[in-house]
């Protein structure tokens, strides 16, 4: 016989599928998910998406792969890692410096790795094929608009002349 489903359930189901381990970095100890939660990966490309735009507007170089090291630690791990860019990029340098990046990106399952930055990846493509796409629009109504000068001549006549020199004329009554 079946049960119904309902949020304790649910909650049991959760709870059992969704474990951490605990690692050992230099006598520190670290919480990491052995299972990715689809809903912090989005939370995680989100934030990705979100400071790819930021570094663009700042004209500052971004390296998608290394950022998502410090995302996945961020967002699978019970290290505090700051919403800020600046201070994300610092706490990867230390870690990495310190020899603990390896460590810690190490204690996560490859396949989970896999699947959130595939994400990221899925995400950032289509994110630039909709802004490649856009600025194609654009580019083509620009090329569609066509500049003219009207002028109405005394006999009733109009000529119309557009950006490309073409003259029409034009009886207005």
């Amino acid at each position: 016989m079946s049960k119904k489903m309902n949020l304790g359930n649910l909650k049991s189901i959760e709870s059992k599928k969704f474990t951490r381990k605990k690692i050992i970095v230099d006598n520190y100890e670290v919480m990491v998910d052995e299972v990715f939660r689809e809903s912090k990966i989005s939370e995680m490309v989100k934030e990705c998406l979100e400071k790819v735009n930021y570094t663009k507007e700042l004209g500052i170089e971004m390296n998608t792969t290394d950022y998502a090291i410090i995302l996945l630690i961020k967002y699978f791990t019970d290290i505090s890692v700051s919403d800020k860019f600046e201070e994300q990029i610092e706490t990867l340098k230390i870690l990495l410096d310190l020899g603990y990046l390896n460590t810690i990106v190490e204690a996560f399952d490859e396949k989970e790795i896999d699947k959130a930055v595939k994400k990221i990846y899925e995400y950032t493509d289509k994110l630039t094929k909709l802004v490649e796409d856009m600025q194609k629009e654009k580019e083509d109504e620009e090329a569609e608009e066509v500049d003219s000068i009207k002028v109405t001549h005394e006999d009733g006549t109009t000529t119309l002349t557009t950006s490309e020199g073409f003259n029409r004329m034009e009886v207005v009554e």
